[in-house]
């Protein structure tokens, strides 16, 4: 099955156009790699019919970084259909706000680096 979602803005988070003016669509590895960048951003519990899906950051936040989050973080990206491989690294954590990276490989092995 070829799955697709709406293509979002890196930059802003924001649904794009396509050069048709339609909504923009993603599919295959950018598929993956933006669904797997939702999936490290969405509050567990978040999404009313999935409620298992996204990361525990309530319960993270206030904790120490790093190794709890990266371990939340890959097992949400490996419930992404497709994503075969999520490792997230955190490169920092200042003012509240965690940078990094999640490396994903799909399931034909196609990588790709999705900022945290």
């Amino acid at each position: 099955m070829n799955r697709i979602t709406l293509a979002y803005n890196p930059d802003n988070w924001g649904i794009m156009a396509d050069s048709s003016g339609n909504l923009a669509i993603a599919s295959g590895h950018d598929r993956i790699a933006q669904d797997v960048a939702s999936a490290a951003k969405m509050i567990k519990g978040e999404a009313l019919y999935s409620a298992d899906r996204g990361v525990s950051w309530p319960q993270i936040l206030g904790q120490p970084l790093g190794r709890l989050a990266e371990q939340e973080i890959r097992v949400a990206g490996l419930n992404i259909p497709g994503c075969v491989s999520c490792e997230p690294e955190t490169t920092s954590f200042r003012n509240r706000e965690q940078r990094g990276v999640i490396r994903v490989t799909d399931d034909i092995g196609e990588q790709s680096n999705v900022p945290l």
